[in-house]
C-alpha cells in the first residue's frame, strides 16, 4: 500500500507540474476548448465564436484542470503522510479482519486508512475544483453593454440526470435509516448506545456536507447569468454541467463510508450479532450500495455532461431551415 501511494504521488506530481507549464500555452487551451466543443457540439471556430469568449472559456478550463490535478496531488500526499505515520497493518495493506469473540459473536474490523484514503483523495480533488469553478460560475459578466438572459433559471435536471440525483440522495440517507433502526433495537434490548457514537458522527458529517452541497447547487442555479450572445450562455451551461455533477462526489463517498462504518460497527462482537445474521445483513447492505453505485457509474459513463446539457437546454433544431436566423450560424435553437 505504501509503494502504491508513493508511486501515485510521484505520478501526480509530474502531471501537475506539466499541467502548470502547458496550461499557459494558447495551443493547449485551444485544444482543450476544441475537445469540449466536440463533446457538446458547439462551435470553436474563431470565425464563428468571438475571440474574447474563446479566451475566457480556455482560461476557465485551464484553471479548473490545474485545480483538479493540484488537489489530487495534495490528497495523495496527505494519504502518503498518513501511511508513513500509521501502523504496520495500514502500511502492509491489511483491509478487513474477521474476529470471533469468546461467546461466538462475529465482528469485522476495517483498517482506518481503507476509509480515510479515498475520502482524502476525492476531497483533495473536488474541493479545489469547487472553489475555482464555483468562483468562475458566480463571477459577474466579463463585459458591459446589452446582455441576454433567460426568463427563468434552468432546473437541476437540465444539468444532472434525475437518476443520479435520486441515487445520491438515497445513498446519503441510507446510513441514517440503518443507524436509527440499530439505535431502536439496542434501546429495546437494553444495550448501550455508546459504540454507535463514532458511526453517528460520520453519518452526521455526510448529511451536513450533502446539505451544504445542495444549498450551493441551488445558489448556482438561481444565479443570474446575463450573456452578450446566446453562444456565451450555451458555453456557460456546458462548463457548469460537470461542476454540478462533481459536487455530489464528496457527500456520496462520505455516505458510502458511513454505510460501511455503521454496518461494521453493528457487526462487532460487542453488538452480540450472530455470525449468520451478520453476514446476511452485510450482504444486503453491500448489495444495495453496489447497485446504487453501479447505476450511478453507468449514468456517468453513458451520459457526457456536456452532451446532456446541450440536449436539454440547447437542442439542435429538427428543421435547420426553420431555426432562428440569429442562432442558426452556431447551430443553437
Amino acid at each position: 500500500m505504501l509503494v502504491v501511494w508513493t508511486a501515485l504521488s510521484a505520478a501526480l506530481l509530474l502531471v501537475t507540474v506539466g499541467t502548470a507549464v502547458v496550461s499557459r500555452r494558447p495551443s493547449w487551451r485551444r485544444s482543450r476548448v476544441e475537445a469540449v466543443a466536440l463533446r457538446a457540439a458547439l462551435p470553436a471556430d474563431p470565425d464563428l465564436v468571438p475571440a474574447p469568449l474563446l479566451a475566457r472559456v480556455g482560461a476557465r478550463i485551464a484553471r479548473r484542470t490545474l485545480a483538479e490535478r493540484t488537489g489530487a496531488l495534495v490528497g495523495a500526499a496527505l494519504v502518503l503522510a498518513l501511511l508513513l505515520a500509521g501502523s504496520d497493518a495500514d502500511r502492509s495493506g491489511v483491509v478487513v479482519v474477521v474476529q470471533t469473540g469468546p461467546d461466538g459473536a462475529f465482528g469485522v474490523v476495517l483498517s482506518s486508512l481503507t476509509l480515510v484514503a479515498p475520502l482524502v483523495l476525492v476531497a483533495g480533488r473536488v474541493l479545489p475544483v469547487l472553489l475555482v469553478a464555483g468562483r468562475d460560475a458566480l463571477a459577474p459578466p466579463a463585459s458591459s453593454g446589452p446582455r441576454l438572459a433567460r426568463t427563468c433559471p434552468p432546473r437541476r435536471e437540465d444539468y444532472v440526470p434525475r437518476i443520479e440525483t435520486v441515487v445520491v440522495r438515497a445513498l446519503v440517507l441510507a446510513p441514517v435509516g440503518v443507524l436509527v433502526v440499530a439505535a431502536v433495537v439496542r434501546m429495546v434490548s437494553g444495550r448501550s448506545l455508546a459504540d454507535l457514537v463514532p458511526p453517528a458522527a460520520l453519518v452526521a458529517v455526510s448529511v451536513l456536507v450533502w446539505t451544504g452541497v445542495e444549498g450551493l447547487c441551488r445558489r448556482l442555479l438561481a444565479q443570474p447569468r446575463p450573456a452578450a450572445c446566446p453562444l456565451e450562455l450555451a458555453w456557460d451551461d456546458v462548463l457548469r454541467a460537470p461542476l454540478l455533477r462533481e459536487m455530489a462526489q464528496l457527500p456520496l463517498l462520505l455516505a458510502a463510508a458511513a454505510v460501511v462504518v455503521v454496518v461494521l460497527q453493528l457487526l462487532t462482537p460487542a453488538g452480540g450479532a450472530d455470525a449468520g445474521a451478520a453476514v446476511l445483513a452485510l450482504a444486503v447492505v453491500v448489495a444495495v450500495v453496489v447497485a446504487g453505485l453501479l447505476g450511478l457509474v453507468v449514468s456517468l459513463v453513458t451520459r457526457s455532461p456536456e452532451r446532456y446539457v446541450r440536449a436539454r437546454l440547447w437542442p439542435l433544431p429538427a428543421d435547420p431551415e426553420g431555426a432562428d436566423p440569429a442562432l442558426a450560424p452556431v447551430g443553437l435553437r
